[in-house]
């Protein structure tokens, strides 16, 4: 699939509130802190961290998760970039026993810039413990 996005990774995730919820409910603050070792063992802390796992909307299959200037919205995985722009996976999730990206990032290059008049660039706007596996993810920090 484009970019390496697999829409059931991104539709199997549950809300913010459910993840918290379950959060909560395994009292997973012993295995951040155990995480937090294995980052500080490998010098890791300054470049990546965890999030939790969870999904922002419902997408259709055509639809992909892209972050632009500290918005993640909907958008179409088949949207035109303007020249010398890219996508780049963010945030991944472990499905399938591999990790699959579920949370992009535009990209512009300098001097690129994005606007509504002749522009095809479309973009929808829309306002060490089993519990790490399950809904905790590694992602870079930009």
């Amino acid at each position: 699939m484009k970019y390496g996005y697999h829409p059931e990774t991104y539709a199997g995730l549950l809300s913010v509130s459910e993840s918290a919820a379950i959060f909560q409910e395994k009292q997973a603050e012993k295995a951040l802190l155990a995480c937090g070792k294995v980052f500080l063992k490998h010098s890791l802390q300054q470049n990546h961290g965890l999030v939790l796992l969870h999904r922002h909307h419902e997408l259709t299959n055509d639809q992909f998760m892209v972050e632009y200037r500290g918005t993640a919205t909907p958008w179409p995985i088949e949207a035109r970039l303007p020249e010398g722009a890219k996508i780049e996976p963010t945030t991944w999730a472990l499905a399938d026993g591999s990790m699959k990206p579920y949370e992009f990032e535009f990209v512009r290059s300098a001097g690129t810039w994005v606007t509504a008049e002749g522009s095809s660039f479309v973009v929808v706007l829309v306002n060490t413990h089993e519990f790490m596996k399950e809904q905790f993810v590694i992602i870079p920090v930009l």
